[in-house]
């Protein structure tokens, strides 16, 4: 926890840069695992596939694959600043710009109930987690193990778990849920594209 928050940070904006970071950094090395399984196929197996008309040009999903992880990335950044999940500093240096605080017992109620929160599974981070691996499971399925029904049927789940957590980023903050969006775009044409190759490779 001590690199998403620091009591001895001098600089707020710089200890405010820091978890946004770790979010990037993890996501993108998530990505980066996934084309361990990618790169050696898409010459060999991949192109010897029958590929539909929709199909992009291979130096397309690089940049786009990149960019949707940032991206998404700095949407569960949002949504973890305001989800109970930073230490009691942090989340009272965000809400210093909010306005007046509660006081008295009502306070007192409040800070245990924010500081039980932290000791329970956030179910928005739990959702970017589960969406997380479904997206790396993909790669697995479909581009090392050649199993392209089940890759069809996994990157379903994936669309359904992408969904639940964009509403769940929605429900937490505006600009995070529409950050999701193009990823979930992007997905559901990635979903297309399986179920395209799916039916011209039998």
């Amino acid at each position: 926890m001590s690199f998403f928050y620091s009591g001895n940070d001098d600089d707020p904006r710089q200890a405010a840069r820091r978890p946004m970071l770790a979010f990037v950094l993890v996501t993108l090395a998530i990505g980066a695992g996934a084309s361990v399984f990618t790169e050696p196929s898409i010459p060999t197996w991949y192109a010897a596939l029958v590929h539909p008309a929709i199909t992009p040009p291979n130096w397309v999903f690089a940049p786009v694959w990149t960019t949707l992880y940032v991206v998404m990335a700095v949407a569960a950044w949002r949504v973890w600043r305001v989800t109970g999940m930073q230490p009691s500093p942090a989340r009272e240096a965000l809400a210093a710009g909010s306005g007046s605080r509660p006081s008295g017992p009502d306070a007192v109620a409040g800070s245990r109930a924010s500081e039980g929160r932290r000791g329970l599974i956030n179910i928005e981070m739990a959702a970017y987690a589960i969406q997380l691996a479904f997206n790396f499971a993909w790669s697995w399925i479909f581009f090392s193990l050649h199993r392209i029904g089940a890759a069809l049927a996994e990157i379903l789940a994936l669309d359904v778990a992408i969904l639940v957590t964009t509403i769940l980023f929605f429900r937490r903050d505006r600009i995070a849920g529409l950050l999701f969006l193009p990823y979930l775009a992007w997905s559901s044409f990635a979903s297309l594209l399986t179920y395209e190759i799916w039916t011209l490779n039998p």
